[in-house]
């Protein structure tokens, strides 16, 4: 199972957050969003991370400041351990998660 740890721009972790078995993960400023990150450089409903099988990935809900994976804006991308999205003035990080 994957972990989301969020990161401030220093890469300093403020929250991890265990993706578990739900089918989908809204990301964004908005209180109703599951992980909110308070930021006027990330959209309402910024981006949602969704189960396709046994697989998570992520996608950008046409945010008006972009999803990001190594410098490039990507729309959808399959989320592995390890990999680093950067949303705004966030970073998240993905890691396997250890028992």
């Amino acid at each position: 199972m994957l972990e989301l740890h969020v990161c401030n721009a220093d890469g300093a972790m403020l929250k991890a957050y265990a993706l578990g078995e739900k089918e989908e993960v809204l990301i964004g400023r908005d209180d109703g969003c599951d992980i909110q990150i308070s930021s006027r450089a990330i959209s309402r409903e910024h981006c949602v991370i969704e189960r396709n099988g046994a697989d998570l990935v992520l996608k950008d809900l046409d945010s008006s400041s972009g999803t990001f994976v190594d410098g490039d804006k990507i729309d959808a991308i399959a989320l592995s351990s390890g990999m680093e999205v950067r949303v705004g003035p966030a970073i998240l990080r993905f890691y396997e998660a250890s028992l």
